[in-house]
């Protein structure tokens, strides 16, 4: 499970993610596709 925020509405949501390098989503409010960088959701773990 993975928080993350769309750029463009920010809208926060989670997703159930299977960790491949480009994974599509799409936001569930405004619904424009977003690739979900890995790197930056690994180094924000790591973070806190």
């Amino acid at each position: 499970m993975v928080k993350y925020q769309c750029q463009k509405c920010k809208y926060e949501f989670v997703i159930r993610a299977i960790h491949n390098d480009n994974t599509i989503i799409y936001c569930p409010t405004c619904s424009i596709p977003m690739q979900i960088l890995w790197e930056e959701i690994e180094m924000n773990k790591s973070g806190h």
